[in-house]
């Protein structure tokens, strides 16, 4: 009973995902915007399904961004306050991610990619 008290429930909850572009594409912006492939791209995230939440800085979801996620049947969906969503399907881990920040004389590339996860 007193380690219930100490451990909630929620704590396990979370787990450790390693995700890994197929494909990673957008557009470039010294470009002049024109479309670009981009070189796929690796991460860790924290995801948490029961609690809709997930925790990446290198993707821009942390404590630093307000966030939002929503589980919509089999997949959680994700936004953030710097126009970065991300999505994973419960059973496949299969996720999308696009980073459209969209701030005047930014450098970066608006990109959208795909790939899948597994637990770390």
């Amino acid at each position: 009973m007193f380690s219930i008290l100490i451990f909630p429930v929620s704590a396990n909850a979370s787990d450790v995902y390693y995700c890994s572009d197929d494909a990673r594409t957008g557009f470039d912006r010294s470009e002049n915007l024109r479309q670009a492939n981009f070189n796929p791209d690796k991460f860790k995230v924290l995801i948490d399904f029961d609690n809709q939440k997930i925790s990446a800085k290198s993707i821009f979801f942390s404590s630093d961004h307000r966030q939002k996620c929503f589980l919509n049947e089999d997949a959680l969906y994700c936004v953030n306050s710097v126009g970065v969503s991300f999505s994973i399907n419960k059973s496949t881990l299969r996720y999308f991610y696009a980073d459209l920040y969209n701030k005047k004389n930014t450098i970066q590339d608006p990109v959208i990619s795909n790939g899948t996860c597994e637990k770390f």
